[in-house]
């Protein structure tokens, strides 16, 4: 998988996603959709994957 170079949000929008104001919010989310749902997702095999060996090693099977 390829990681693309973001561009970094302007400390403005920044600043006003911090004080609440929704607009700014949504474009902070639009901005890193993308690198949440990858983090979620890599979250979630790694977990699975540890559950896996763990159960393996306790009942006593390779994994």
């Amino acid at each position: 998988m390829r990681i693309k170079k973001h561009k970094l949000l302007p400390d403005e929008v920044i600043e006003k996603a911090a004080a609440g104001e929704p607009e700014a919010v949504n474009r902070i989310l639009q901005h890193y959709t993308g690198l949440l749902q990858v983090s979620v997702l890599f979250s979630w095999v790694h977990k699975r994957r540890y559950s896996r060996s763990l159960e393996s090693a306790v009942n006593g099977s390779p994994v």
